[in-house]
């Protein structure tokens, strides 16, 4: 019986560490599809319904969609992690949002957007537009960052566009943010 206390004190030390340490540190998700590998260092999303991943994290879709690309039709494979982040993506459809359970707070939000194909995006993180019609050319990518406050323990990307699926997510990076006032 005393084996058994410690292995279930253990393993829920163990999950209250490992929540401490993603919480504390940058998560990186990876939008793509289930055949590309994942690159090293990156949690991959590919498009599956909100809820628990096997990484310990909670994140995911309004609704489940085929969604995630690899649009590179190079052979072999990509042979690098720029390559691989830059081919994969999803398309945001249909106005359904992505979301991930975080703590209250702020935190410093990076996001790729573009494709292999010319498009119009427009998104919103929480309340902070990061791109509103911004049209991109065929091979074409956008990084920006800012800082965002989560205010109801998930931070929200909402696609602006309901009627369209146009807005394409390569990559999000998400790091605390070390205690700034936000941007006015």
């Amino acid at each position: 019986m005393k084996q058994i206390s410690r292995v279930v004190i253990l393993a829920f030390a163990l999950c209250l560490a490992f929540s401490v340490l993603a919480s504390a540190q940058e998560i990186r998700i990876n939008f793509q599809d289930k055949d590309t590998p994942v690159p090293e260092g990156w949690f991959a999303d590919y498009h599956e319904p909100f809820g628990p991943k096997d990484n310990g994290l909670v994140y995911g879709w309004e609704q489940a969609e085929t969604m995630g690309r690899n649009r590179d039709s190079v052979d072999p494979p990509q042979a690098n992690t720029w390559d691989v982040l830059r081919a994969t993506m999803t398309h945001m459809r249909n106005g359904k949002v992505w979301e991930i359970e975080l703590e209250n707070g702020l935190y410093d939000v990076e996001i790729c957007i573009g494709d292999a194909w010319a498009s119009n995006y427009s998104l919103k993180v929480e309340n902070v537009i990061f791109w509103h019609n911004v049209k991109l050319r065929n091979r074409e990518w956008m990084i920006k960052s800012m800082t965002v406050e989560v205010t109801d323990g998930k931070l929200t990307l909402n696609p602006l566009d309901a009627a369209k699926w146009e807005t394409r997510l390569c990559w999000i990076v998400i790091k605390p943010n070390a205690g700034e006032p936000m941007p006015e």
